[in-house]
């Protein structure tokens, strides 16, 4: 072939290959609790049950269209629609709890609306649980996972009933399928939980990084096991072979960094505050070092905080000891001749001065950062400062009374503010920093993503390269201290408000030290 065709006929291939590759997998979930029946009794647990499962997966990643007690027109209002959604290639969970009736041939999911004795045939008043298993087949799901806690008790006679509890699947059409149910085909469980056990253990599993998916079914027979050694243990069959499916990835190790030398005698004292020059606030030092960063495990975590992981800070920095002052942002606007932003709700013409500036964008934070000689904190700089040299604590200063010693919604303690504190009412932590915790939310550098502490490097991580707001830390005066107050807590912002401000660090060089008027640094 000549070489200019090879040329073309190269291009065409990679053109080609571009616009024919296929798009990527969607995680799909349908998640159905039947609770309030007409002619049987309430399944109490039910809607709570779907409930901690759509949660569970939703934080897995998956779309979930959630039903509420599933009624005979279910196939045209709910089944259709999420079908719809269903491409070549994606993953899709069904999830039920409710009652459920053993055909002849099928497991039939029961409406709420089902009549227990009539003349139509089951398939009729029911819906056919093979019916899900076989649209999910032409639609070309790459994987299906069916999950039923349905063998429940019907005290009432169902005519057409063929046995108690659910029939044995049949996985003969259907590839890359796992079914698991809440007891073994013909058994019965009775059980009067807000939550089953068999369900409670699927959300937790669904939620551990790193097991795969026969996995996460092991180990929910054998959680189930241990917790109701004399009852039935939940039933698992599958015909799958995809090894690299995880509804959370493994974590990835961290590599640690080796640790930081401890500094010399005369090098800089933790804590001992010196004052800038230029906005005339009050500083101190942070040595570098290494910490775990993220929720302490065990502190009711949320997925943003999670895993926690090692982090190096292979450099020291001076930290503002206080979030920024009115005054002295003041005096940043009176220098660079630029207008205060409006006033927040508790004070409208910046008369108290020494309250925490807010009402600032990051932009603006960033801005008065570098004037002031420095910039704005990286989010593991922010958070190895608020931990103080202390580890696993989940909560700052000490576990057993930090609500007390921060200024969060309600009144506790010190806690004696109905909105924002003027600077330095509460302790300072162990690094001479106050207002770690509560007060104002303060913005650090890096943009935000829920996935992060996944990724992120072990030594200096700057966040996420991408992202549309920003993170602030620390909670503010209006936060529940209940969800807030962890160090941990992360929260993404994009537009300023009354309830967040900053603070700024300087890194140690030589101009730094002028302005703090110190001794040069030593080579």
């Amino acid at each position: 072939m000549p070489p200019r065709l090879v040329l073309l006929y190269g291009i065409a291939l990679s053109i080609y290959a571009q616009t024919a590759a296929p798009a990527p997998a969607k995680r799909l979930a349908l998640v159905i609790g039947n609770r309030d029946y007409k002619s049987l009794p309430p399944v109490k647990s039910a809607l709570d049950e779907a409930t901690l499962i759509a949660d569970s997966l939703g934080k897995a990643g998956f779309n979930v269209h959630l039903v509420s007690n599933m009624t005979a027109d279910f196939i045209v209002k709910e089944e259709i629609p999420f079908l719809n959604l269903v491409s070549q290639g994606d993953i899709c969970v069904i999830y039920y709890s409710g009652y459920v009736v053993q055909g002849d041939d099928d497991n039939y999911l029961v409406p709420v609306t089902f009549p227990p004795t009539s003349d139509q045939e089951l398939q009729d008043r029911a819906y056919h649980l093979s019916r899900m298993q076989q649209k999910l087949e032409q639609r070309g799901a790459s994987l299906k996972v069916i999950i039923v806690a349905g063998a429940r008790p019907i005290e009432t006679l169902v005519t057409g009933a063929a046995g108690p509890g659910l029939k044995e699947p049949d996985l003969t059409n259907s590839r890359q399928t796992l079914f698991s149910f809440d007891a073994p085909p013909g058994q019965l469980l009775r059980e009067n939980a807000p939550i089953g056990r068999f369900t409670k253990a699927v959300a937790r599993y669904i939620g551990e990084p790193g097991l795969s998916l026969t996995g996460v079914f092991a180990s929910v027979k054998g959680q189930v096991g241990r917790e109701s050694p004399e009852g039935p243990i939940p039933y698992e069959v599958d015909n799958v072979t995809i090894q690299d499916f995880y509804f959370h990835a493994p974590v990835k190790p961290v590599v640690v960094a080796p640790p930081v030398p401890t500094a010399k005698k005369d090098d800089l004292t933790p804590g001992l505050p010196v004052q800038n020059k230029k906005d005339r606030l009050e500083y101190v030092w942070i040595p570098g070092g290494t910490f775990k960063m993220g929720c302490v495990p065990g502190s009711q975590c949320e997925q943003n905080e999670s895993p926690q992981h090692a982090v190096t800070l292979s450099k020291g920095f001076f930290m503002g000891r206080t979030e920024v002052e009115v005054e002295a942002y003041q005096r940043y606007t009176s220098a660079e001749g630029i207008k205060m932003p409006r006033g927040n709700l508790d004070d409208t013409r910046w008369k108290i001065t020494n309250n925490p500036m807010s009402n600032v964008s990051w932009d603006d934070a960033k801005a008065y950062c570098a004037w002031a000689g420095g910039r704005l904190p990286s989010e593991a700089e922010w958070e190895y400062a608020a931990r103080g040299g202390l580890e696993n604590q989940a909560f700052p200063l000490n576990d057993e009374n930090s609500r007390d010693k921060a200024n969060f919604a309600g009144k506790k303690g010190n806690d004696i503010y109905d909105g924002v504190a003027t600077v330095k009412k509460f302790d300072p932590n162990p690094f001479g920093l106050f207002d770690m915790a509560g007060n104002v939310w303060e913005w650090v550098n890096d943009l935000y993503s829920p996935t992060y502490y996944a990724q992120s490097a072990a030594v200096d991580p700057a966040g996420p390269g991408e992202g549309k707001e920003h993170v602030a830390r620390g909670g503010s005066f209006d936060s529940n201290p209940k969800l807030h107050l962890r160090i941990s807590f992360r929260k993404s912002y994009g537009k300023p408000g009354n309830l967040v401000g900053f603070r700024c660090v300087l890194d140690d060089t030589g101009d730094t030290r002028k302005l703090l008027n110190m001794p040069p640094k030593e080579n």
